[in-house]
């Protein structure tokens, strides 16, 4: 599971108090799966509207839909990766949507932090586009849907990635005959 974090990141996302807003962007897609789920960890607002976020990755301009949900993010122990999506099921198209799955989507977690978005002109217009200076502080490659549990109130998923530690080491033995140039 390729992983990046900036300095500071995790800190951040764990601290108590912080001065900066982390937002968490979830790309859910499979390939035969008809649509492409994006979500931002951010609140509705009141009138029922989803604030959405604007990003534009290679040339392309694509919305993130703001919807509060909790992530529990791989931990960094002895045991194999394992982490945690809960979302209130107030929307129900991240449930259907998972009830539609026939195999696991590749999931991909970045998080941004929120100082990197700027809003948009219109008043009633609830977007926010990403500012030219925005950073990936972190991202999670290559996530897979592990298991999920629907009920009238949460949807909750389980994600899993692969386990280095159980990948053989070395995975290739240096002979003669694949490394002749290590020979005389």
């Amino acid at each position: 599971m390729p992983r990046e974090l900036s300095s500071g990141y995790v800190d951040s996302l764990n601290s108590k108090f912080s001065d900066e807003v982390d937002l968490i962007f979830l790309t859910a897609r499979t390939d035969k799966a008809s649509e492409t789920i994006r979500l931002v960890n951010d609140a509705a607002l009141p009138r029922g509207r989803p604030i959405e976020y604007e990003r534009t990755i290679n040339g392309i301009a694509e919305r993130w839909i703001g919807m509060p949900f909790q992530i529990v993010l791989f931990s960094d122990d002895e045991n194999p990766p394992k982490g945690s999506i809960q979302f209130l099921n107030a929307d129900r198209r991240v449930g259907e949507y998972v009830e539609k799955l026939t195999d696991s989507p590749d999931i991909l977690i970045e998080g941004i932090k929120g100082s990197d978005f700027e809003r948009l002109a219109a008043p009633d217009d609830y977007v926010w586009k990403e500012t030219s200076t925005a950073f990936v502080e972190m991202a999670i490659r290559h996530a897979q849907l592990a298991g999920a549990v629907i009920d009238p109130v949460w949807t909750t998923c389980d994600l899993m990635s692969v386990d280095f530690t159980r990948e053989p080491w070395p995975s290739s033995r240096a002979t003669k005959r694949r490394y002749p140039g290590i020979y005389r």
